[in-house]
């Protein structure tokens, strides 16, 4: 997942604002952000901007918040598109 400009960062925290449960990102070595908390939101985002090698993988232990983040990607990939 990549983060590439204001609007995506806005529309993210809003998303996240809904969501019930943990929401995180990790890369392959197991390294985790947590984005529900305020500071982890804004280390989290420094990681996703320029994560072009798609280290950084978005998880969350609830299926209905996955459901709004997977909403939250195909905005993302419309809006690119």
């Amino acid at each position: 997942m990549t983060i590439s400009s204001k609007a995506e960062v806005e529309k993210l925290q809003e998303t996240l604002r809904q969501c019930g449960g943990d929401v995180w990102i990790e890369n392959i070595r197991g390294e985790r952000v947590d984005l529900k908390d305020d500071l982890g939101f804004f280390q989290g985002v420094a990681k996703l901007i320029g994560n072009d090698d798609g280290e950084y993988e978005l998880f969350a232990r609830r299926t209905e918040d996955e459901c709004r983040l997977m909403d939250f990607c195909f905005w993302q990939t419309r809006k690119a598109g």
